[in-house]
This record gives structure tokens, sequence and C-alpha cells, in this order.
């Protein structure tokens, strides 16, 4: 018998429709205008879920690039300054939480940090994506997993071995969680 997953209130999984994810990340430019927009428009396209990234700036940077300048849509700025004007906080995440149900589209996000998590989860997520630059840290897959919550992996995670290993560590309520892949297909025309 093929596992089920419930992400929100669908079933994913053998003999089911696919599950269509629009992938909005940062593409907001921290703006929750533009955010709400490419909710709609992932709405209106069919797309049962939207997701987005959460990250502690001052965690995620690498010190070598905080004082980087670089050219933004709000003119040349520090990379730090720009990852902190992409960044939305508490109240924009609950408008966007508030909007998602108002259009009947599940939410969530790849959290490159724990506090991100820990922020992530009061909004009540139904999944998390592992963000594909953390496939190989331990601790935050544990992270993850260990909020009881469907973890969804890149593709390029190819270390499946070492990623059993680490979830069999975990304590006995987790060895149940799904672990969907998440898989991408590029149609390429000969």
């Amino acid at each position: 018998m093929a596992q089920l997953v419930k992400i929100g209130q669908t079933l994913i999984g053998e003999n089911q429709p696919t599950y269509v994810i629009g992938e909005i990340g940062i593409n907001h430019n921290g703006d929750i205008e533009i955010a709400k927009k490419l909710i709609d428009v992932a709405a209106l396209s069919g797309c049962n879920a939207v997701k987005f990234q959460k990250r502690t700036p001052e965690l995620c940077v690498p010190e070598a690039q905080k004082n980087l300048m670089r050219e933004t849509p709000w003119g040349i700025m520090t990379y730090m300054d720009y990852r902190y004007r992409v960044e939305f906080g508490e109240a924009e995440y609950a408008e966007i939480d508030k909007y998602c149900k108002q259009k009947g589209v599940t939410w969530f996000a790849s959290c490159w940090d724990e506090p991100s998590v820990d922020f992530i989860e009061k909004f009540d997520p139904a999944c998390y994506k592992i963000a594909s630059a953390a496939v190989t840290n331990d601790s935050l897959i544990r992270y993850h997993v260990e909020k009881g919550r469907p973890s969804s992996f890149p593709p390029v995670c190819r270390q499946w071995k070492k990623l059993n290993a680490l979830l069999d560590g975990c304590p006995q309520s987790i060895d149940l969680l799904p672990i969907v892949l998440a898989r991408t297909r590029v149609n390429q025309k000969s």
C-alpha cells in the first residue's frame, strides 16, 4: 500500500492528483502587496500551495559577504541591508497567513536556520521544505523534522543513506513522519 502524506487538507501520493506549489521565495522583494499578487497568480493558476523563504540574515549571511555592495531594486546597498530589506516579519506573515486562507491556498516556507523554523512554527505551517542550501546541515534538518510536520527535500538531496541515518536518530514518533521528495521535471524539445 502506498504511503499518503497530508499537506493541509490535501492527500499527496500514489493515485492522488498532482500537488502544485507556486515558488514565491523572496520574489516579493519585501513588499506584501507583491506577495499578495504572487499568491493571486498561484491561486488562479491552480496551485495548491505557495512557498516562501525565511532566513535570519545575521545567521545566514557569511561574514565575508555582509558588507559587500550590490545593486538592488532600491539602489546600491550592502548585501546585509538587502537581506534585511527582503525579509518579512511577523506582521507580514500574519497577513500572508490570512490572505492564503481567504484564497484557499496552503502556504509554507523553506527555513534557513533554527530561529526561522521557530518563527514560521507560530503560523502552524502544513509542512516545511528543506532549503537546497541546507541539505547537508544535519542539525537543521533534524530541527525541522522534530516539529512533527511533513518535510520536503529538494531534488539535489542525493545523500539518502545519510538522511536515513539522521532520521533514525530522531524520537520514535518522528520515525513515522512522512518525508516527501520534491521533484521537478523540465520538458525539453528536441
